[in-house]
């Protein structure tokens, strides 16, 4: 009688990423579920320590290793280091065990740090371009070389979008490398539920219906544009009002905005939300809207936007703007609109329309359901 076949042991990865949990972003909430999906002692997050990643490491099933980043006071050294303290410590701990398969999850700079691993050790990497983490850093020609150089020499490059996949081909890299994995969504907290009394009691939302944006606040995301298509809606919807979850740059300038529009009750900027709360805020919407918009003067794009997602799951109707990758998982009258990110009339007659037709707007959000929850898995890489 023979031994039945012993099972091969699980490859052993390593994550290595300047963006996760619990900072907050569409990014590291990817890269988050991304780990979680692997079996217990299968993979290590190697990532920079942010607030509140000590109690948030300890409830995880993966193992992570944090690194303080340098020159925490000084914003451009920061964020110029920022994944240098977690490939060294990655580099260490491969030294004393090897691991099979480096992820990186960004194009820069984690992409390049594997690169010099790969040179140094030999262990095979796969990359995770997300949009702007590619194009920004390619505007620089010493960068664009590194970055060509690491993406051509990775054992696969792993990317959210048709759209982003060409920007990836643009750079060398085989089609037959390329893989295409929309982002996944933690269906347990986004689901549709009963919009919380006390949310909308701690922002004075009244009882009239809700637009809502979750972001980052930067240029590319179109906040500014909302605002002034909300000033045009006004009339028509008196109980209308505006909540931004999110904080950024721009955040005083929108805020200035919205006072010289005469939106300064209708506007609500609440700024950065507790993760956990942030399901909840979704259910407050009414439309969920973010028409972002490519800006070639700062090379940056929306490569898919995880949020599109998180509403669609939360049974909200979505409408965002016609650029990047964002037609990949937003399908113009199927599950939600698109529009013209450069033309406020285009926004203000989707927005009107939905607001006028509850039937339409339920339809949408019955499609976005349904679409973001079909069955699909994240296919892992191997070497």
């Amino acid at each position: 009688m023979t031994d039945p076949p012993v099972a091969p042991a699980p490859l052993r990865r390593a994550l290595l990423t300047n963006e996760f949990m619990p900072a907050p972003g569409g990014v590291e909430r990817l890269l988050h579920l991304r780990a979680a999906e692997y079996e217990p002692g299968a993979l290590t997050v190697f990532a920079p320590a942010v607030s509140g990643c000590a109690a948030f490491d300890a409830a995880q099933p993966y193992a992570t290793r944090r690194s303080a980043v340098p020159g925490a006071r000084a914003a451009g050294w920061r964020d110029a280091v920022r994944s240098l303290g977690p490939a060294l410590r990655l580099y260490r701990e491969h030294r004393r065990r090897p691991f099979d398969l480096i992820e990186c999850g960004q194009t820069f700079p984690t992409a390049l740090a594997a690169l010099v691993l790969r040179r140094l050790t030999g262990t095979p990497y796969l990359v995770w371009v997300h949009g702007n983490d590619l194009l920004g850093p390619a505007r620089y020609r010493p960068l664009r070389a590194a970055i060509r150089a690491a993406l051509r020499r990775a054992h696969g490059v792993v990317t959210n979008s048709s759209y982003t996949a060409g920007l990836i081909a643009g750079f060398g890299v085989p089609r037959e490398r390329i893989r295409i994995v929309e982002p996944a969504v933690d269906l347990r907290d986004f689901r549709p539920q009963p919009p919380s009394d006390a949310l909308r009691r701690r922002y004075a939302l009244g009882e009239g219906p809700l637009l809502l944006t979750v972001c980052r606040l930067v240029r590319r995301k179109g906040v500014d544009l909302v605002i002034e298509a909300l000033a045009r809606l006004a009339p028509a919807h008196p109980d209308l009002r505006y909540l931004v979850v999110g904080d950024g740059p721009e955040r005083s300038g929108l805020e200035a905005l919205a006072q010289r529009r005469g939106l300064g009750r209708r506007v609500i900027f609440a700024g950065r939300v507790p993760e956990a709360e942030l399901p909840a805020h979704y259910q407050l919407a009414t439309v969920f809207v973010m028409p972002s918009r490519y800006l070639d003067a700062e090379a940056s794009v929306e490569g898919l936007g995880l949020v599109y997602l998180e509403a669609m799951a939360s049974g909200v109707p979505v409408v965002a703007g016609r650029s990047g990758g964002v037609p990949d998982i937003v399908h113009d009258g199927g599950n939600g609109l698109l529009v013209d990110p450069g033309s406020v009339e285009d926004l203000v007659g989707a927005l009107d329309g939905l607001l006028n037709d509850p039937d339409r707007a339920a339809r949408l959000a019955a499609a976005g359901l349904a679409f973001v929850r079909r069955p699909r898995t994240w296919a892992a890489l191997a070497p």
